[in-house]
Order: structure tokens, then sequence, then C-alpha cells
């Protein structure tokens, strides 16, 4: 019953079936309004009336399929919303940020081309998909450049290095935290990453210092 312009509204960790809604969202033409996963009743009941969705989605097991809508069959435009993500609410409430389809598509064109993303790539993705980095680099990115995306609910550094090496990560993106966490991990070494080919940091002060460990360390640019 989902139309254009109708918005849909989930609260779940980093697992395929939220990145197939965002997908399904905008198949549909959509408004994608996840809620991060941490957030508490309150925060997602204060969330919920802001945004008044049509649909809020427990689960991909709990709707009942409908009938396929073919690609293209939805007229989207550019300047449509896309999606609605919610601030922490370190400041106050949650605070709604807006984003179209054109500056989202706009943005992970960029960042493709910046990286020299390849549909060869794969990328981990630990940061939650209801946030902007998560959206950006979990479900856009991957799109745009056709390279396979593994997500991560939790970060784990040892579970990270598990996953690198068996599926050949070839690129990472977040704060410097990660990588450090990483780099310590007990059973870390070097030909565990030999896979890794780029690093993106930010979010958090990038000192020169960390960039020369941790091209070092990865063997990655960084």
């Amino acid at each position: 019953g989902v139309r254009r312009g109708g918005v849909v509204a989930w609260q779940l960790p980093n697992v395929d079936d939220a990145l197939v809604l965002f997908r399904a969202c905008w198949r549909l033409g959509a408004v994608a309004a996840p809620v991060h996963h941490l957030a508490g009743p309150s925060d997602v009941d204060t969330i919920l009336r802001r945004v008044e969705p049509d649909l809020v989605v427990e689960d991909l097991a709990s709707l009942s399929p409908g009938d396929p809508v073919p690609r293209g069959a939805v007229p989207v435009r550019p300047s449509d919303l896309a999606v609605v993500l919610f601030t922490s609410g370190s400041t106050g409430v949650p605070k709604a940020v807006l984003h179209t389809h054109r500056g989202l598509a706009w943005k992970a064109i960029l960042m493709t081309r910046v990286h020299g993303l390849t549909p060869l790539d794969a990328i981990l993705m630990p940061a939650p998909l209801a946030h902007v980095s998560g959206l950006l680099n979990g479900v856009l990115l991957p799109g745009a450049s056709g390279m396979r995306v593994r997500l991560m609910p939790t970060w784990d550094p040892e579970e990270a290095l598990a996953i690198i090496e068996s599926e050949h990560i070839s690129f990472m993106i977040g704060p410097p935290t990660f990588f450090v966490a990483l780099m310590n991990a007990p059973g870390f070494s070097r030909a565990r990453v030999r896979s890794l080919r780029l690093v993106s940091c930010g979010g958090a002060g990038v000192t020169p210092a960390f960039v020369a460990e941790a091209s070092e360390a990865l063997g990655a640019v960084v």
C-alpha cells in the first residue's frame, strides 16, 4: 500500500533487510526513515511522531509480498525526498535531516570517482545504516560502484579481521578509533589485511602520525 511520497520507517541493526528496505522505498518513490537501532523508546516515539510514517516495518518477514514493481515504473524526480535521517539528540531532541535523491546520488557518484571504486572492490561497513556514514558508504556507494558490501551489526576488531581476510575487503571508512582498535587487536597481522587498498578516515581528528602509522601497518593508502 505504500505509494510515491509515502514514508516508511524501521528500526533495525545492520542487516541485509535494512539495505533491501532502502532500495524498496526508492523503487516506489517512497521516503525511507530509518531509526537508529540503539534509540530508546522515548526517542523512537518522538521520531515516529515527526515523520508520521505510512508504514513501520518490524522485519521483512512480517510483510505480505505484493506485485513486483519494475525499475522506472514510478516516476521519481531528482528533487524528491529520499531519506529522513535523525541526529543523535545530544543537544536536545533528535533533529530531522532531509536528503533528496539528487543530493545523495551526487555524493555517491563523487565519492566513487574520488576513491576509484569499482565492482572489484568490497567494503566492510560497521556504521549504522541509520547514520549518514552507514547510508552513504554501506548503501549508496555499493549501488554507484557495483562493489560488494559486508555489513557488521556491531564493531568487533577481531571479527573485522576475520571478515577482511576471508572476504577480501579492499575499502574501509570510519573514525581513527576503528583502525587503531584493528591494528591493536591480538590477532592483527599485515598478512590478514593484505586485501585492503584504501582507508578513508574522518569523523574525528586525523593526525599525520596516525596516517603514517596506519599506512605502514595496513599496507594501504590512508
